[in-house]
């Protein structure tokens, strides 16, 4: 058990609990008489160590430091206003920015001030409203209460507060009908006072927009027994269609289409216009004579698709096609363009001009032909006696310069401004100039002119295609025999260089063709990698020698 030990009389002194003593609960008597009661322990420390009073502190003056929160206490020796807390710190007087939550209150009365209160849970009365007011702010602090309005008023600021008015003009609808007026139209069902439905009936006049018919035959609408339109438009007389002065036919949709077999009132038309027509719609011309389309204004005319004259174009190969019958005239074309250049063009006028290019993307496209000739059947029975890829025509010789071809590419890898691939021989009437623009003889050459020296396949039998080259060269690598050479052409000189292999020695009997100087062959050098040179002029049969040079250095 633990002791209580008294240090003096009972009258005052000191009171120690032996620390060697267990800590139990401890009853303190001070009598009533005038006393104090200072609990400390060894090091003189006055803190409050779990002191329980019981009965009731009557009198006397508390003389120590404040009382912490975490022992029941405030933290503070001084308050004043409304007591704020935080946590675990002291209290403190609230101030005016502070949130004030009221939870559960039933009634604030004579509230002056509540600054950024954020929540009055279950408030259910401000004093002195009445049922239907809104309380408002009237300026810094000051709060007022307006009074709730009249049926049908509405709320607005008057003065900058706000304020309950009543709107001018209002009213309650109690009957609703209608009419179609002079539309031809009519309307059913009214009046209604409650509800109902109003229903539209009749038809629509002309002057209104309307056709004056509820149903229309098929074919071209022209049996409308009245007049329909006026000048400028399609104009439907008595059931006849007029003849248009001006205006524009639009918005043909869906699987509209106008037919026009002959005319349109007169043989001329008057000016106007076909526009917009749309989806499936068409505009079908059937004239046998005269024009099916007579575009005679000097504007330009636009097609966006592609054009068919004489047969319909692939949708995706052909944006121009021209699949006519020629017939009607001895002479007949095709495509002709007769164009009057004006004195306004002073650059360049091409009267027909290619210049297509390709997407820019991955791709191949083996060949882009500008211009491409191809011959159809000839149906048996017909004769064609010239027939022309491009011919430019005598005429052409009104310019300082005239070129029935002109090719400008400049020389590179791949480019040539004239190819002839084909096998048919090539003609010039004229002369013909290579280096020079001025030929004097029906083949001038201004430059270096040779023909390329060919290789002949040597082996017992020796063979000379003269097409292929009128200079040539073998070496022997044995003894041969000399072919007669083949597609001599008369007039043409043929030049041979004849070279011994490494052994050398080696000897050619040649064919009968070949004639040589006073009839006999010459004799070969024999020393190995020796030349020898022999030239020849043909008569188209044989090669007559002209010259030699043996043992060519």
């Amino acid at each position: 058990m633990s002791r209580l030990i008294f240090n003096a009389d009972t009258l005052g002194g000191t009171t120690t609990l032996s620390s060697a003593d267990a800590v139990g609960n401890f009853t303190i008597t001070v009598p009533a008489v005038n006393g104090t009661l200072s609990v400390k322990d060894a090091s003189n420390d006055a803190t409050f160590r779990n002191i329980t009073l019981t009965g009731a502190v009557l009198a006397g003056a508390w003389n120590g430091s404040t009382i912490a929160v975490a022992y029941g206490g405030t933290g503070a020796t001084t308050l004043s206003g409304l007591v704020f807390g935080n946590g675990a710190s002291a209290m403190t007087a609230a101030t005016a920015a502070q949130v004030v939550s009221v939870i559960g209150a039933t009634f604030v009365t004579n509230a002056t001030n509540a600054t950024n209160a954020t929540s009055a849970t279950t408030a259910t009365n401000i004093a002195g409203g009445l049922s239907g007011s809104i309380p408002y702010q009237t300026g810094a602090g000051a709060t007022a209460l307006l009074p709730k309005g009249t049926n049908g008023q509405v709320l607005a600021l008057a003065a900058g507060l706000p304020a309950w008015v009543s709107v001018a003009g209002t009213g309650t609808v109690t009957s609703v009908n209608g009419s179609g007026g002079t539309t031809g139209l009519t309307l059913t069902g009214g009046p209604i006072t409650a509800s109902g439905t109003l229903t539209l009936g009749g038809t629509l006049a002309v002057a209104n927009g309307g056709t004056g018919v509820t149903s229309l035959g098929t074919g071209v609408v022209a049996a409308l027994g009245v007049n329909v339109g006026t000048a400028g438009a399609f104009v439907i007389n008595g059931g006849a269609l007029g003849t248009p002065s001006s205006g524009t036919v639009t918005n043909l949709t869906g699987t509209a289409s106008i037919n026009i077999n002959g005319t349109v009132g007169a043989t001329t038309p008057a000016a106007g216009a076909f526009t917009s027509l749309s989806a499936t719609s068409q505009l079908t011309l059937t004239n046998a004579s005269d024009y099916n389309l007579y575009a005679s204004g000097a504007g330009a005319n636009f097609m966006q698709g592609k054009l068919g004259i004489g047969a319909v174009p692939a949708a995706s190969t052909i944006t121009l096609l021209g699949s006519n019958l020629a017939t009607g005239a001895a002479t007949v074309n095709n495509i002709i363009v007769n164009s009057s250049i004006q004195s306004d063009v002073t650059t360049q006028y091409n009267s027909y001009s290619s210049n297509p290019g390709t997407a820019a993307t991955a791709f191949t496209l083996p060949n882009l032909r500008h211009f491409t000739a191809t011959q159809q059947t000839f149906g048996v029975g017909s004769t064609v006696t010239n027939q022309f890829g491009f011919r430019a025509e005598s005429t052409l010789t009104g310019a300082t310069n005239n070129y029935g071809f002109y090719g400008n590419i400049a020389s590179g890898t791949g480019r040539f401004n004239f190819y002839a691939a084909g096998t048919a021989v090539n003609y010039f009437a004229g002369n013909v100039g290579i280096g020079t623009t001025t030929p004097a003889a029906k083949l001038a050459v201004v430059g270096t002119g040779y023909s390329p020296a060919i290789t002949l396949t040597d082996g017992a039998t020796l063979n000379w295609d003269t097409s292929l080259g009128q200079v040539a060269q073998v070496t022997l690598g044995g003894n041969r025999t000399f072919a007669a050479p083949t597609n001599l052409v008369d007039g043409g000189f043929y030049s041979l260089l004849i070279i011994q292999d490494g052994t050398g020695s080696r000897t050619i009997s040649w064919n009968a063709v070949f004639d040589f100087t006073g009839g006999t062959a010459p004799t070969l050098s024999t020393a190995a990698g020796s030349k020898d040179l022999i030239t020849w002029r043909s008569d188209g049969t044989n090669m007559l020698e002209v010259g030699r040079s043996l043992g060519v250095a």
